[in-house]
This record gives C-alpha cells, structure tokens and sequence, in this order.
C-alpha cells in the first residue's frame, strides 16, 4: 500500500528506463519553456520476456487482480489505481471485462480454429523438452484444456493460464510461455518443427470451441488509422476526435511533432473511450507518437519494441529526428516510423541525410539489419518539410484552385522519390488535399505575407512500404483535416486495411520443409562494380536470415570472387524450415544478406510465395513432362518440369537490394527451379 501511495505521489515516469538528457538536449528542452527527461536507446528496447512478464505480474498483483480473466469475470479496478509502467501491457486496459473468455477478446481467433477438424481436440500430444535445465516430457489435451509434465507429478498449466507462447528470436528450438499469474516459462525443443507444433497448439488451446468446420481461414483482416500532425507549440483548439472521426479502428497510430505536453495522449485515450488502451508511446523532445489498440486484439500483439534516432544538431539534440513502434499481430509485423526532418525550402540534402541516418540507426528488429527490409508493413509519417519549388502567390493560388497536379510537379519529395535518393520502396496515396503548411494560425487561409513569408508545401506525410509477398495492406483514405486550427500546419490522416496472417493450426504431417535454389546471380546498379574483376580479391556470399531458419545452421552460399557473382545451385546449399506446413510460407519472406568479406554491403526480402507450387505449376508440368505417373506427387513432377523448363522461363523472383540507409545497390535475380518441398518421414518418426 505505501508503494502504491508512492506510485500515485510521482509523475508517471519510469525511472528505471530513463536517464537525464544530453546538456544540449537540456538548453533546447529549457528554451523551449520546459524540461524534458529522455530515455536511453538501451531503455527503449523490450525484447526481454521475463520483464515483459514480471511487468505483467507486477502491475496485475498491485491492482489486486489475483485470478486469472480468462477463467471467470472479474471487477474491473479503477483506472487511476493501476501504477504506470514503461511496458505497456494490460495494465493499459482499464476495464478488463472484454478479457473474458466469453467475451469479444477470443471471438476472432475461436471463428479462425472453429475450421479444424474434431480430432484434434481428442488426440494428447507429447513433447520431448528442457524445462530449467531438466528432461521433461509435455503433454498438451486440447480436450481438457491443460498443458502437464508428465514426468513431474501434479504439475501443470491451464490453458487459461497462459497469456500467450512467443518464439525465442535467438533459437529455433526455444519457446517463452507467459502466464498471466506464474514466473514465464523457457522450454527447449528437440527440434525447430516440435516447437512449431506446440506453438500451433498453444493457440489453439486458448479456445473452448470444439471445431468441425472444413475449410480453415488464414487471414484476419483489420483497420488502422494513421494521423500526423504538427502542433506548432500550441494546445489543441478542440478534442481531437473530430481528427479521427466516428469510425472504430482496429489499431490508431497517432504522431504528433513540435508538441509541448506530456498529457496529449492520455486526452486522446478519453477521447477514443473505454474500448482502446494505449499499447505503446516513444518520444525525443517534441516528436512523440503513440499506439492504441482495440482490446478486441489485446492476446493477438506481442515482440513490441520501441527507439528512436536524434538528427538535431550534430544528431544529439532531439528537437529532429524520429520514433519507432515495432510490434506482431498474429504473424504479421508492422513498424510505424514517425519523423521530423529539417526545415527550411533550401535544404533538402539535409532532409535526404536525416531519411539515411534514421533508416540506418533507428534500432528496431534486429538492429544489425534496415528496418526496410525486416517488417511486413512500414509506415512512415510525420513533418517530412519537402516544399513546393515555387513562389508563394502561385503554389497559394493553385491550392485555392484544387490544381493538384500542377503543384505536385513541383514537390520536392516526388522529384527526389523519382530519382531514388529517399523513399525508394515506400508508397503514397494520391495528394488530392491542400497543401497543409503554412497556415495563419485561428484560420485555413495560408499567410503568405506573414513575418515567415514560407511557401505553402505538402510538408506532413504518410507513406508505407511492404514486403514482397507480404500480406495485402491498402490504403482507403488520404486527406488532410482542417478542424484543428491551432497551429500552421493541418493534420493528415490516412486509413489501411491490413490482412494478418494467423497463426498455422497443428499439421498433419510432422516433415521438415525444405527450400532449394537454382543460380542465383546479382547485378550491381554501378557498372564499375560489375566489371571489377577478380584480381582485386573481393569475396562476395549470401546469407540467409528468417525466424523458421535456423540460425545456427549453414544458411550461407560459397563465397565468390566473380563480378558480378554468380552462385550456381551447387555452391547453395538447402534450407530446411521449421513450420512444417507450405502453405504458411505463402505470405512470408526470407533476408537475404550480401557480404563482401565479412562486411554487409546490402539486403533484401526474397518472397517464398516465389518457391509455392501453385496450379499453373502443375498444369504447366503436365503439358511438358506428360501425365504424371502414379507413384509421383505433384510436387515432384513440378520440380521435373522447373527443370526442363530452367532454360527459357524467366526468373524464379528478382529482389532490390538496398544498403543499410535504403539507398538501392544491386539486383538479385533467382533462377528456376526455386522450391519448397515438404519430404517424406515415418509415421514413427511423426509421432
């Protein structure tokens, strides 16, 4: 109760995760007419399971919530009781009541294992796993609900115990279960595809139904609303939710620059009602952005993450720069950047350097790696501050007449997209809205004549760019907001509809899936680094990166000294997955890393859709190797077919390949036959 007292005495800042600003962060913060404390990079980061857990636990002990939700209904606590924590996790909720197992939060993912086959639910599954160091052996019952040691008497997890299973990003092999109540469990596997497997039925234990449709649904279509809006330094006029209507989304991304308060969200929690809690808020100085979420979906997110990057003054001051929110909903993952980059019509290299040093160091996912290339859908949005390339009087009398297209053949950020320098992969949706900047302040007319005398610009922002074979993400809206009239600068709001993978129900077959190339050959987009030649020594190989890789296997081509190099499907070698079901690898991609030497010169996402046989494969091998004898399966006659057919068919899939600031380096083209192929085993063997 006195920690409690404490908890409620003290702003809400995490003092565990924060440290005092740099002294040039200190001035501007004190000119700016406040102090702010920024968190450390390390700070920001919640890869951790056993924190994301013991934050869960803590936060649901001190509200006194003692049982578990998903068993039975439970009174919800007062909001303002709940302490505040850095991780944001249920105790954002507020009202746990939709965290019932009756009630919405299970709804969808028990419509998706409704379509599994009664069978499963009456069939126990055994584990060979390390539990603490010690041989265990699992058994999982769907029927009755409950995951048991077998060797350890009387010990045992409900499935309403669980929270949610979350792959170990260090191991195939490793699985974290967390718990709503217990410590969180590591277990080990025996192998990657036995992980996948108690994965697969981890989810489908969290359902009671028992299932007898046919046909499975994969997918899971949600809403998201992304809003950018430079504040100017001045309160808002008006609630915000004229911003973002009357419509219930799925997921609300709200990114907010030259912002003074630390309160603007909590509003924005009010505003949205009782049905959101605010997953995750990341912030330098005045560019925050936060993260609310339905709590339809509160079991379907987990790997959140979020950094940041300062392009101030010498990239240490944060009054420019960028956030990140990283996080996974069911198998698909999505990265919002919000980003305020420097002013000023006159400096647009600056704008291009600030686009390359965020890219390069903003820190989520595998810090190693672009955050371009790692994330199913990006989305960018914020105060870019590109300009319109004309006189004031003319960029405001075209914007008066709706002559769109006549000012975007002077936008500044369109002509440097067109020439690659910055935005290379990213899409935007048609600007058929109003310039949004410069505005006199009380009013939506522009003050050209004003003490600034700045040209009225598209300065803020969406973009979004997905991954080849990613899920489908479109945009349904783009426009700007003139409701709020506080500042010079009009909010833009844009509207997605993203489909998310599901988790794969449990196979029927336990086979390792193996993927196999043909050549594979890179073409640098600098001629002279395709005619250097051997004679300079450079070695060049592939390595390739993926969650059902195993990171410890050889997932690297032979190294060669050719320019441009040229691997044949000898120096490849196999890969071998871990989710033992190819039609899960549908909208999954593969990082593949190209090093000179020991040093990462590029990468890129190659789509497995490429390597899915699909029925224009099997058609095709009929008419070229005939009818496909009894004791062949399709698959194979395919690959016989890729074969003979190696020679005049076009690449199995072509990938951009870019360096760590998203700059385009060279092209990957991958020959027939590039497939995924799930080998036979014993029946022994399966079980």
């Amino acid at each position: 109760q006195q920690q409690q007292q404490q908890q409620r005495a003290t702003p809400d800042v995490d003092a565990a995760a924060t440290t005092e600003a740099s002294d040039d962060a200190e001035t501007v913060a004190l000119l700016a007419g406040s102090r702010y404390r920024q968190p450390s990079k390390a700070a920001l980061r919640h890869g951790d399971p056993v924190v994301f857990g013991s934050t869960l636990r803590r936060a649901r002990n001190d509200a006194g919530l003692l049982q578990s939700p998903l068993s039975r209904r439970v009174t919800p606590p007062d909001v303002q009781s709940l302490p505040s924590y850095t991780h944001p996790c249920l105790e954002r909720v507020g009202s746990l009541e939709t965290l019932d197992k009756s009630a919405k939060a299970k709804a969808s993912i028990e419509r998706y294992y409704t379509s599994l086959h009664k069978r499963l639910t009456a069939h126990v599954y055994t584990f060979d796993v390390t539990v603490k160091g010690k041989k265990v052996r699992l058994e999982v019952n769907l029927q009755s609900r409950y995951i048991v040691q077998s060797t350890q008497k009387g010990k045992s997890w409900s499935f309403d115990e669980l929270l949610q299973p979350v792959r170990a990003e260090n191991s195939t092999k490793k699985l974290f279960l967390r718990m709503w109540e217990r410590d969180d469990v590591c277990v080990e596997f025996e192998s990657a595809v036995d992980r996948e497997r108690f994965y697969s039925l981890c989810w489908l234990g969290q359902c009671s139904l028992l299932l007898s449709c046919k046909e499975t649904p994969k997918e899971e279509d949600i809403s998201i609303f992304v809003g950018t809006w430079n504040m100017g330094g001045h309160p808002p006029d008006r609630p915000v939710e004229g911003w973002i209507g009357n419509e219930t989304y799925d997921i609300v991304v709200l990114c907010v620059q030259e912002c003074m308060y630390d309160t603007l969200f909590e509003g924005v929690i009010q505003d949205l009602g009782d049905e959101y809690f605010k997953l995750e808020v990341a912030s330098i100085l005045t560019v925050k952005m936060a993260v609310f979420v339905h709590k339809n979906h509160v079991v379907k997110i987990r790997n959140i993450e979020r950094s940041y990057e300062k392009t101030g003054i010498g990239n240490i001051v944060g009054n420019k720069g960028a956030v990140a929110i990283a996080f996974q909903f069911h198998e698909t993952s999505f990265c919002f950047i919000g980003s305020h980059l420097a002013a000023h019509q006159a400096r647009v290299e600056e704008r291009n350097k600030d686009y390359h040093n965020i890219v390069s160091n903003i820190g989520v996912g595998v810090t190693s790696f672009s955050p371009l290339e790692q994330f199913d859908h990006l989305i960018w949005c914020g105060d870019l501050n590109y300009r319109l390339d004309l006189p004031r009087e003319e960029a405001a009398s075209l914007a008066e007449q709706g002559r769109w297209e006549a000012l975007q053949q002077h936008d500044q950020l369109l002509a440097e997209r067109a020439k690659g320098t910055v935005f290379h992969s990213f899409r935007e949706g048609p600007l058929e809205f109003p310039p949004t900047y410069k505005y006199a302040i009380g009013s939506r007319k522009y003050d050209i004549g004003g003490k600034k005398q700045r040209v009225p610009s598209w300065c803020d922002r969406i973009l979004w760019s997905s991954l080849a074979g990613a899920p489908p993400l479109v945009q349904q809206r783009y426009c700007c907001y003139d409701g709020l009239t506080s500042s010079d600068h009009s909010p833009v709001l844009s509207v997605f509809e993203a489909c998310t993978l599901l988790p794969a129900p449990p196979p029927a077959r336990c086979a390792p899936v193996i993927l196999t190339f043909g050549r594979l050959s890179l073409l640098f987009f600098t001629a002279a680094q395709n005619e250097c030649g051997s004679a300079d020594g450079e070695q060049y190989r592939l390595a390739f990166r993926a969650f059902f890789l195993d990171p410890k296997a050889q997932n690297e081509t032979a190294a060669t000294a050719a320019c441009p190099p040229v691997w044949d499907a000898s120096n490849v070698p196999p890969l071998a997955c871990c989710v033992p079901d190819p039609a899960f690898y549908t909208t999954l991609h593969m990082l593949a890393l190209l090093y000179r030497k020991d040093t990462i010169v590029a990468q890129g996402a190659i789509p497995m859709k490429a390597a899915m046989v699909s029925s224009e494969d099997v058609a095709a091998a009929a008419a070229v190797s005939g009818p496909v004898a009894a004791d062949d399966s399709a698959v194979t006659a395919v690959r016989r077919a890729r074969e003979k057919r190696a020679s005049t068919t076009s690449a199995a899939f072509s990938v951009t390949m870019t360096d760590r600031r998203g700059v385009p380096v060279a092209q990957l083209n991958g020959a027939h036959p590039f497939t995924l192929e799930q080998k036979d085993c014993e029946e022994a063997a399966y079980r």
